[in-house]
């Protein structure tokens, strides 16, 4: 996902093996002066992760005032029409079912630029 991203002209991405050390290193991006788009733009994250599943995640940075307004996208095997009616509950500002890569990027431009961007990312 991340070299797909970067080939999509996203260059500025962190990855974290789990959810716990997303939200610490969001949490350390709160702190910081200036506004907080100037630290991170987008959350893209999985349901299905070790130590904090994605609506944990997404249910703290929505109750996060620094955060709250952060875009966080669900990109999941996961996204049946049960987690969909949990991920919108919660306030995800989109889900993606895994693999439709193309689908996430046109999703991540929409909420970074307002509209996509790509007409077609390789995903090998």
């Amino acid at each position: 996902l991340v070299s797909t991203l970067h080939e999509a002209g996203y260059k500025f991405i962190r990855d974290f093996g789990n959810g716990q050390d997303a939200w610490d290193y969001l949490q350390d991006l709160a702190r910081k002066n200036g506004p907080i788009e100037n630290h991170v733009r987008i959350i893209i994250s999985d349901v299905e992760m070790p130590k904090m599943d994605g609506h944990r995640l997404l249910k703290l940075v929505r109750e996060d005032n620094r955060l709250s307004e952060v875009p966080l996208v669900l990109f999941s095997s996961l996204i049946s029409e049960e987690m969909k009616r949990k991920g919108e509950s919660l306030g995800a500002s989109g889900q993606v079912s895994k693999p439709e890569i193309n689908q996430l990027i046109d999703l991540l431009d929409t909420l970074t630029f307002g509209e996509p961007l790509h007409d077609v990312v390789d995903e090998h």
